[in-house]
């Protein structure tokens, strides 16, 4: 890499949807010639990692309710992930 040049690498990847505490990255950069400040040769960042749910939401009851009668009416919660 010439004086004043720079490069750029992408790393993509799937967080497993059980994940929950922070991912820490490190990277580090090493040269053949000596390094002139090496506390730039490396750094490490944490991305906070945040559940997700996208819920969806069922309700039925009986057709008709009758008054001084009991109704039924059942809610059912489905969760589509990802979390």
């Amino acid at each position: 890499l010439p004086a004043g040049g720079e490069a750029t690498v992408t790393i993509v990847g799937m967080v497993d949807p059980l994940q929950s505490l922070p991912l820490v990255n490190t990277a580090a950069v090493t040269a053949t010639t000596p390094l002139t400040n090496t506390d730039l040769a490396w750094v490490t960042i944490t991305t906070t990692v945040s559940a997700l749910a996208n819920l969806s939401l069922i309700l039925d009851s009986t057709p008709t309710a009758v008054a001084g009668l009991t109704a039924t009416v059942q809610a059912q919660v489905i969760n589509l992930g990802p979390s």
